[in-house]
């Protein structure tokens, strides 16, 4: 059994959005329980989609968990 989760982020503007896509979008560690996908979506690219796939759910809490820390440190390193 698959679990999958969708987390969307709005931001103020494309740039905003398209940094924090690139500062998440790293390399994903080979034999990790999950797999993660980020684009940008919405009116004028200001969201931020992010696809969480994982084997089971304790690794879809993990990875999604992660990616909202990698987001706010990104986000407040703007600031």
């Amino acid at each position: 059994m698959a679990f999958y989760a969708l987390v969307k982020l709005g931001f103020s503007d494309e740039r905003e959005a398209e940094i924090i896509r690139r500062s998440i979008s790293v390399d994903h560690p080979p034999g990790s329980r999950s797999q993660v996908t980020a684009s940008l979506c919405g009116d004028g690219d200001t969201q931020l989609a992010i696809e969480v796939q994982a084997s089971d759910l304790g690794a879809l809490r993990a990875a999604v968990n992660s990616y909202l820390r990698q987001v706010k440190i990104a986000n407040d390193a703007m600031l």
